[in-house]
């Protein structure tokens, strides 16, 4: 799943009206196969490592940015599989690239990587997450390995999860572990486990995402429209239907309180919700939400592009003024403030003219 940066406050209240004014200023460029070195046009994962570097993961393939350089690193590079889903990188440097045929590590300038034959669970990772102790968790199909430099643990519905596969991964505030499954979500404090699902208050089994606000509490984002939250004690949930937005989306981030998936409403008098399709702003269902550092909502949605939300003014982004595809699939803003969205015809990069 895909990393949202988590900036100040950042309320929004019941819109009615949408407005499109703004950011005026901007300047677009597109990067394709057709003008650079991108491997592939459909963009799955973007990320920036502590050097600056941007990393593009593909469906065919990955690349490092570096100003005008481009790298480019295949199967044939060291990549253990040409389809890449995630990247993250370790307190040391080093680049984990997740692929459906394993894990690949980019460090020194070399590649290796593990697969089933040199101990991971599964080849068919599906997301690779670091935490505060530089471990590194590898969420597949069959279950997760995990690797602190030395030792490597696997860990199943035999020790502790509730479902083997995982779709996310997360440690909150407290150093805990969790993992969202298609059966519930378990979470692991490094002695104990707990596993949660409909039965113990959730809306649904199937968890798509996780993210956790600055009180502590972590909302759970279903594959059906559905939300839970959990803050250490009791559940909440809120299902489709019953006048509320009655869309699948998946749970991307929450701050301080607010769930962006733009489903709003009252949750026990703690969280509003609002159904921004049903008044008319978003004529699409969003999948992914990310906040810049200048609290800018933006906001990939199917099949219309980009919404973007300075505060007061909504502002819409697609073919028509832009992107190369309405499909955007990843969004990363960049330490120089641009902001790039992966498509699936491409990069699309946007730089504010000062």
């Amino acid at each position: 799943m895909k990393k949202v940066i988590l900036r100040r406050l950042f309320a929004i209240q019941c819109i009615a009206i949408f407005a499109m004014a703004g950011f005026s200023q901007t300047n677009w460029s597109v990067k394709t196969t057709k003008n650079s070195s991108l491997a592939f046009n459909v963009v799955s994962t973007l990320y920036q490592d502590l050097e600056g570097n941007i990393w593009v993961g593909t469906k065919n393939g990955l690349n490092r940015i570096n100003g005008d350089q481009w790298d480019t690193y295949t199967k044939s590079s060291g990549l253990p599989h040409k389809s890449v889903t995630d990247i993250c990188e370790d307190t040391k440097g080093n680049i984990w690239v997740a692929t459906f045929k394993g894990l690949g590590k980019f460090s020194g300038g070399k590649w290796s990587y593990i697969q089933k034959s040199e101990g991971l669970i599964n080849n068919k990772v599906f997301t690779v997450e670091t935490d505060s102790k530089g471990r590194i968790w590898v969420g597949t199909k069959k279950g997760v390995s995990v690797f602190d430099g030395k030792d490597r643990k696997d860990y199943t519905t035999e020790n502790g999860l509730i479902n083997n596969w995982v779709t996310d991964i997360m440690e909150d505030n407290n150093g805990n572990i969790w993992f969202a499954t298609k059966t519930g979500v378990s979470v692991f404090d490094g002695q104990n486990w707990k596993s949660f699902s409909k039965k113990d208050g959730m809306a649904m089994n199937y968890v798509g995402s996780m993210a956790q606000n600055s009180d502590g509490k972590i909302w759970f984002g279903a594959l059906n429209g559905s939300f839970s939250s959990y803050n250490g004690s009791d559940w909440e949930s809120i299902k489709k239907g019953s006048g509320y937005y009655n869309t699948a989306y998946i749970l991307i981030a929450v701050i301080d309180g607010v769930a962006f998936t733009l489903v709003l409403g009252p949750v026990a008098g703690v969280v509003t919700f609002v159904a921004f399709a049903a008044l008319g702003a978003l004529p699409s269902q969003p999948v992914l939400v990310y906040i810049d550092s200048g609290d800018k909502t933006w906001l990939a949605t199917q099949p219309k592009g980009i919404y973007m939300f300075d505060g007061k003014n909504w502002m819409h982004y697609s073919t028509k003024n832009g992107l190369p595809h309405n499909r955007v699939t990843t969004i990363l803003e960049s330490k120089d403030g641009s902001m790039w969205f992966g498509t699936s015809k491409g990069i699309a990069i946007l730089k504010h003219k000062s």
